[in-house]
């Protein structure tokens, strides 16, 4: 479990600049959550503009482009990428880059899902994994004026 939620927490921060907001998930099967399924959703699925993302992604790697965070397509994020060449401009997605190589974090709502305390975990061992590939280094802070904010919201 702590590994697919680890996907997700490196998915959003490869695919946003200013955070992301933790949406509610839908199940393989269905593509589109409503009303009465919201209570037994189990997969992430994401904000417009991450939804439009993670169909890009889908169809790059040869994978239906349903937008639904399903099994394949973790199995796709989970695998190693050496040699695999990526989608030409992500600088539509990331906007302006930083100037600056030390960056700033701060979690500020929580899941109910989960202890603050793994989520503070998952959240840092993202970090740790981007900070490996960028060369950027991600401090945690609790002020307001983070570069960038971590939320878990209900959609």
């Amino acid at each position: 479990m702590s590994d697919m939620l680890l996907s997700c927490c490196i998915l959003v921060l490869l695919l946003t600049d200013s955070g992301f907001t933790a949406p509610t998930a839908i199940p393989e099967e269905e593509s589109s959550p409503s009303p009465e399924t919201e209570p037994d959703l189990k997969l992430a699925t994401v904000s417009a503009s991450l939804l439009q993302l993670l169909k890009e992604m889908q169809m790059f790697f040869g994978l239906n482009s349903t937008g639904v965070l399903d099994s394949e397509t973790l199995q796709v994020m989970q695998s190693p990428r050496c040699g695999v060449p990526d989608v030409e401009e992500y600088s539509h997605i990331q906007g302006t880059r930083w100037n600056k190589n030390v960056l700033t974090y701060r979690i500020g709502r929580y899941t109910r899902d989960l202890r603050s305390s793994i989520v503070d975990s998952l959240i840092e061992s993202a970090f740790s994994v981007w900070a490996r590939a960028s060369g950027l280094t991600f401090v945690r802070t609790h002020s307001h004026n983070a570069d960038i904010m971590v939320d878990s919201v209900i959609i």
